[in-house]
């Protein structure tokens, strides 16, 4: 067994892309964006139906692949049993689904709160400011406790009315 723990080309791989690609977007931040935009709109309209047939024909080969007698090829040793059964990871695959979303929207749900039309306020306006901090926590479905919250609406519509 190998007993590297970094895969050095790799990482390195990586990393020099990585900077290759965020160091001008941060030091030319305005041509970064027009970059940026221009490559967005240029693959959505050239490719985006094509973008679209081509991830439902790799779903479709993945769905091949797991049914087929491919996807009866165990991995490890022979007669060594998983680490893990099935509902852990299903737990796991949950929980990082989960963490990514928190820090994803964590960082953003704010602003799109603000920038949103909230009921009869305009989107940015001062008003919207008070009532944002309320409003996230609106019961959006079963997963949000929406007993628990059931009070948060009107607490915020009256700070919004005071």
């Amino acid at each position: 067994m190998d007993k590297r723990i970094i895969d050095w080309p790799t990482f390195l791989g990586a990393l020099s892309l990585l900077l290759l690609v965020t160091v001008p977007l941060t030091l030319f931040p305005e041509s970064g964006k027009a970059f940026v935009n221009k490559a967005n709109e240029f693959v959505t309209t050239q490719f985006g139906v094509l973008y679209l047939i081509v991830g439902l024909g790799i779903f479709f080969f993945l769905i091949y692949v797991a049914f087929s007698e491919n996807g009866r090829v165990r991995l490890g040793e022979e007669g060594e049993r998983p680490e893990f059964n099935n509902f852990s990871w299903a737990g796991m695959l949950f929980c990082a689904g989960i963490g990514s979303s928190i820090l994803y929207w964590g960082t953003i749900e704010w602003g799109l709160l603000l920038s949103r039309t909230t009921f009869w306020i305009g989107a940015r306006n001062r008003r919207s400011y008070p009532l944002g901090k309320y409003i996230r926590n609106l019961p959006l479905g079963t997963n949000r406790m929406g007993d628990l919250y059931s009070s948060r609406p009107s607490y915020g519509l009256f700070l919004l009315c005071s």
